[in-house]
């Protein structure tokens, strides 16, 4: 009996030390993370606070950016880029060039792939020539010991003229470029007129003609020499970046790239930022 009792007892004895720590370890595991709840219907009782992102402080002055391509540049790259590829959206995107033609064969409209790439090239460097001719103005322009040394670039740059009939004739010459321009204008004349041609041995001369209907219809024509290609449109601004267009072109003989001669009517939308 007594046996039995002892047997009982250490039974017992062994039970209770191993029960110990789990009951120690429950005890633990109920303890919660201080920020933690084991119910989330206490989170309504909190109170919430807003995570405001300050904005950029404004320092008064351009950003870098602005200040290495002022909003002047923008404008000549964006004229300069329509000059090159095209006037029209469509024909920007018939300029493109088709990644999957073969380099070495001319697929109708498409522009073969190393001829684009040397397209896109050549108007890489007249954007830097020209980044490089309008900083160098500026520090020639700002500076007391070489402000002489601009006054005679502008003069032989651009030449200006005036007659007894009011008009003033505008020559100017772009170094980045190569390019010629005449414009013909009028103080409070609708009527607009200017030549632009390339110096060089690709000599393009365009004649363009414009008329302003109105604040929001202008009439646009454009004419060049050397691919005969004669543009019409009619520009009619919907909002203040917004506008429709209606373009007429007649070419009289084949376009550089596989463009045959043809007439053709193109309507387009365009946003500008």
């Amino acid at each position: 009996m007594r046996l039995g009792m002892l047997i009982l007892e250490l039974i017992l004895a062994g039970g209770w030390i191993a029960i110990q720590p789990m009951a120690a370890f429950a005890q633990e595991d109920t303890l919660s993370h201080p920020g933690y709840i084991d119910d989330v219907r206490e989170e309504r009782t909190d109170p919430s606070h807003e995570v405001v992102i300050m904005p950029l402080p404004d320092l008064g002055g351009p950003t870098l950016m602005q200040q290495i391509v002022p909003d002047k540049l923008e404008k000549d790259f964006s004229k300069e880029f329509r000059n090159r590829f095209g006037i029209t959206e469509y024909e920007q995107v018939e300029y493109e060039s088709n990644r999957f033609a073969d380099v070495l064969e001319n697929e109708g409209r498409l522009t073969p792939v190393n001829e684009y790439i040397a397209l896109q090239e050549s108007f890489g460097k007249y954007m830097l020539a020209k980044l490089a001719d309008y900083h160098a103005n500026d520090y020639l322009k700002n500076n007391s010991s070489t402000r002489a040394i601009y006054e005679v670039k502008q003069k032989i740059s651009n030449v200006e003229i005036k007659d007894s009939a009011g008009y003033k004739y505008k020559l100017n010459y772009d170094i980045a470029s190569n390019r010629l321009s005449l414009t013909m204008e009028k103080p409070k004349e609708a009527f607009h007129k200017s030549i632009d041609t390339t110096v060089g041995t690709n000599a393009i001369t365009t004649v363009r003609l414009g008329y302003d209907v109105d604040k929001t219809v202008m009439l646009k024509s454009e004419y060049g020499i050397q691919n005969d290609g004669l543009t019409l449109q009619a520009r009619k601004a919907l909002a203040k970046s917004l506008a429709t267009t209606l373009t007429g072109q007649a070419f009289g003989k084949d376009q550089p790239g596989g463009v045959p001669a043809q007439n053709r009517v193109l309507v387009g939308l365009s946003w500008t930022d």
